[in-house]
């Protein structure tokens, strides 16, 4: 049984399993096809009372798709067309 996304990879690189779950990503490290199942959406949740906090703010700024998406652009299997949208709001 893998522990990580790279394990998951390895394991079926040296044919100690046919097949397995993972992460597009790792598996561009070696020569291996990807089959996509599903996608995952991963959502931020911030109390009310942090949201005002510097360090908030900060995340909130680097979250934005211009910022985040020149870091990450190479990151193969991931999107970040929603990233930085801010869902719901509660004061």
């Amino acid at each position: 049984m893998a522990d990580t996304h790279l394990e998951v990879v390895l394991n079926v690189f040296f044919d100690e399993a046919d097949a397995d779950m993972g992460i597009e990503y790792v598996t561009h490290l070696l020569p291996h096809d990807f089959i996509s199942f599903t996608k995952g959406q991963f959502d931020l949740v911030i109390p009310k009372d942090l949201w005002p906090t510097a360090i908030t703010q900060d995340l909130i700024i680097f979250l934005q798709p211009e910022k985040i998406g020149k870091l990450f652009r190479k990151l193969t299997g991931y999107s970040l067309k929603e990233t930085g949208k801010i869902l719901f709001e509660s004061y």
